[in-house]
């Protein structure tokens, strides 16, 4: 991305390891490309505690979501190597989207790299959420329909798919992949005879306290 002279003397800023660039929360109208050093992007996720999401090299963009939405910031960026950073406000943004083939190239990769990435967030999320609602499901109608045994109640999967669709609202695909990787991560288990799955007392408990 090829930036003039002019405009990178005007808006580059140095910034020393440590410097915290934008806080999560924080109002923002400028986004950054980073010219050298590297930045972490860090997010909340208690009180006390923040988990680094990535970090970014030269060549790298940040912040872009704020000044293109004018929404709080969604994290943290630190500087975790010295370095310098262009500061794009909102008419330098769009003067160079119009008259810069590099920078609108670059912006529309960074965009659709973000758009992709939310969107495999968004895919995990469902996977999980489907999961925590087949346990969750499934201890219901072991509580119901299920038989006793030594290792929990033996559950018949075929008569399970269709309470599932009822009452859970997930097609038969949907729920036999969720008690496939229930089976798989050893939450519940593969019953001795065919067709038939086993829910432990812990995974009752798992359910329950899912709620």
């Amino acid at each position: 991305m090829t930036i003039r002279r002019e405009v990178y003397e005007k808006h580059v800023l140095s910034v020393s390891e440590g410097r915290i660039v934008f806080g999560e929360g924080d109002e923002g109208k400028e986004m950054y490309v980073i010219i050298e050093g590297e930045v972490e992007i860090m997010k909340r996720i208690s009180l006390e505690t923040s988990k680094t999401l990535t970090t970014l090299k030269r060549g790298d963009v940040f912040g872009e979501m704020a000044l293109i939405d004018s929404l709080p910031r969604s994290a943290t960026a630190i500087v975790k190597k010295a370095g310098k950073l262009l500061v794009m406000d909102q008419a330098l943004f769009y003067s160079l989207a119009r008259t810069n083939g590099d920078f609108s190239f670059k912006m529309i990769k960074v965009l659709s790299d973000r758009i992709r990435r939310s969107n495999e967030q968004i895919g995990r999320l469902a996977s999980e959420n489907r999961e925590v609602r087949t346990l969750k499901g499934i201890a219901e109608f072991a509580a119901e329909n299920g038989k006793s045994s030594v290792h929990g109640m033996r559950v018949e999967r075929v008569a399970f798919y269709r309470w599932a669709e009822q009452h859970l609202g997930l097609r038969t695909a949907e729920t036999q992949a969720a008690v496939e990787a229930l089976v798989a991560r050893k939450v519940i288990a593969a019953g001795a005879a065919p067709g038939e799955v086993v829910i432990p007392r812990r995974a009752s408990e798992a359910a329950a306290a899912a709620e």
